[in-house]
């Protein structure tokens, strides 16, 4: 009893005593972690260690995405600027952590999306004889800044049991993302045609490579807008008659994607060249698609060209039906 008596009457001196041999304990740091900032309470230490006696001071630091806090470069904060700092570093932490992801490379050239799509159309002799088929197929990669896609297309036409098209196309396109919502585009295509026209039977070679500068814009996650300018270079060969001729012209490309409600999905691009003469080609592709499941899905494509640059294909103006399937 008597000494629990000693103990109150000499409380004070006894907490400070504690106070100051638990003071190397204190003198650590107090954190607090968000994604994109990190922010530290620090006590002051003094040269044996101790504390300081000093109130607390404020530290923080722009956190990449995935970096520890304890890894960072801090820089100390005046209590009465800790709102406006705050936030500058969170922005700076958000950007870098966008660099961090643009610079990232997946390894492998594993698609990350595969899809197949074939429509056919066979009227028979009971009506005008005109049978055809289309199989496309397309792949898509994301690798940090870059996206690439390649489709191949493969056409078959014969009216009356006489051979109308035979086609094979392959399309490569890489769009580079730069600042902001700027990119660079590069379009390379190879294409291989026979067709029959007035008679005669046609071999044809088609190369097409473009270099252009686009503008992205994102509406929503599942809606975009792509405008871009290039510059193409056009060569043509006929295959069975040595014959060639090559071109250039600068086009506009406008691309639209938008995700509709139940389920229907929206795509759309044009082109438009301007030829040496004056002309204007134009090139369009519509589709609408229905998804009919987690792999599939039912499509309307339109297709329309005018003054084109491939020869078969120059004037066109067909509506399709397609099943499409994704891997």
């Amino acid at each position: 009893m008597r000494m629990l008596t000693t103990l109150y009457e000499y409380r004070t001196l006894l907490f400070c005593f504690m106070l100051l041999a638990s003071a190397p304990i204190a003198a650590s740091v107090s954190r607090v972690e968000e994604p994109y900032l990190c922010v530290e309470s620090r006590l002051g230490r003094s040269a044996d260690g101790h504390w300081d006696g000093q109130a607390p001071s404020l530290w923080m630091a722009a956190r990449p995405s995935g970096a520890s806090c304890a890894d960072l470069d801090y820089v100390r904060v005046d209590p009465t600027e800790a709102a406006s700092v705050s936030a500058e570093l969170r922005a700076r932490g958000q950007a870098q952590a966008r660099v961090m992801v643009a610079d990232t490379v997946s390894p492998g050239w594993t698609p990350d999306r595969v899809q197949i799509d074939a429509s056919v159309n066979w009227e028979g002799k009971s009506r005008n004889g005109k049978d055809e088929a289309e199989v496309r197929g397309s792949a898509e990669w994301k690798r940090g800044r870059d996206e690439v896609s390649a489709q191949l297309r493969a056409e078959y036409e014969r009216s009356n049991d006489v051979l109308k098209q035979n086609e094979q196309n392959l399309r490569l396109l890489w769009y580079r993302n730069l600042s902001g919502p700027w990119y660079r585009s590069t379009e390379a295509q190879l294409e291989r045609n026979q067709f029959k026209e007035q008679g005669l039977l046609f071999d044809y070679l088609f190369a097409q490579i473009g270099l252009g500068l686009g503008y992205r814009q994102e509406w929503t996650e599942d809606a975009e807008t792509r405008l871009a300018v290039s510059w193409h270079l056009f060569d043509v060969r006929l295959l069975d008659y040595d014959f060639a001729v090559d071109t250039n012209a600068p086009s506009l490309t406008l691309t639209n994607t938008l995700k509709l409600p139940a389920r229907w999905r929206l795509n759309q691009w044009t082109h438009w060249f301007l030829w040496e003469d004056g002309s204007i080609g134009v090139e369009s592709e519509t589709e609408l698609l229905l998804e009919a499941g987690h792999n599939t899905a039912v499509g309307l494509r339109h297709e329309y060209s005018r003054d084109a640059a491939t020869l078969q294909q120059s004037d066109k103006n067909e509506t399709s039906l397609f099943l499409r399937y994704r891997f």
